[in-house]
């Protein structure tokens, strides 16, 4: 695997110089011939751009694995956040925030070779969206099938039914429903996000500590659940 990367690094780097356009025919050709295998090297291949001796020049690299574990989201918000004020302050700040996207990969990577957590963190969105739904299912039985007692009977008379029975079974179901997508999703946040979220927020507060050598009192058990 190595080696194909290699030579598809080189390739790669020879066709930005080929006037004829040869080479990327050539690798235009093999991908319609090999292409699932390329794509994976397409996919797996990153690359940066330096200026040297007033030229652009492209390098190629191999994207480690670790790297897949990075979130959309994460991505995301480096892309907002990040200061652009000018070029050097865009290169400070991405030096700075590199540490917590290490940690991040570094941790979901471990978390990943638990194959239960890695199954529920990769439908960590859908359980979220079951429990909204379920939410908003009950809600919307509750409001159609709920009947007003009488004006002659107390508001807290315990033999009217102000729901059918087969209803109240429906939504008893839909409630362990959405007990369980939310109990999940709890669950993998914990796992999943809560030391991502602390590490940057302790980070901030106390950036002359680290993490592992915060006291672990009872100022910060507070401060942490403030934080999430």
């Amino acid at each position: 695997v190595d080696l194909a990367f290699q030579y598809y690094h080189l390739m790669s780097a020879l066709a930005d110089y080929d006037e004829t356009g040869d080479i990327k025919d050539h690798l235009e050709k093999i991908d319609e011939e090999e292409g699932p295998d390329v794509r994976v090297l397409a996919k797996g291949t990153g690359r940066i751009e330096i200026v040297r001796d007033d030229r652009l020049e492209r390098v190629y690299y191999k994207i480690p694995n670790v790297c897949w574990h990075l979130t959309n989201q994460t991505k995301d918000e480096l892309m907002w956040n990040i200061k652009r004020d000018n070029q050097q302050d865009k290169i400070l700040d991405f030096f700075e925030q590199s540490p917590f996207l290490r940690n991040e990969m570094y941790l979901r990577n471990q978390l990943s070779k638990e194959k239960t957590f890695s199954w529920l963190a990769k439908h960590e969105e859908r359980f979220q969206k079951i429990s909204f739904i379920v939410a908003l299912l009950i809600n919307a039985i509750i409001i159609a099938s709920y009947v007003a007692p009488p004006s002659d009977v107390g508001l807290m008379d315990e033999h009217f039914q102000y729901v059918h029975p087969y209803i109240y079974f429906v939504i008893m179901i839909l409630g362990l429903v959405q007990v369980m997508a939310s109990t999940l999703t709890f669950f993998i946040y914990r796992r999943y996000h809560e030391p991502i979220i602390l590490r940057r927020a302790w980070k901030e507060r106390e950036p002359d500590v680290e993490y592992e050598n915060l006291e672990r009192n009872v100022s910060f058990h507070l401060f942490s659940l403030y934080f999430l």
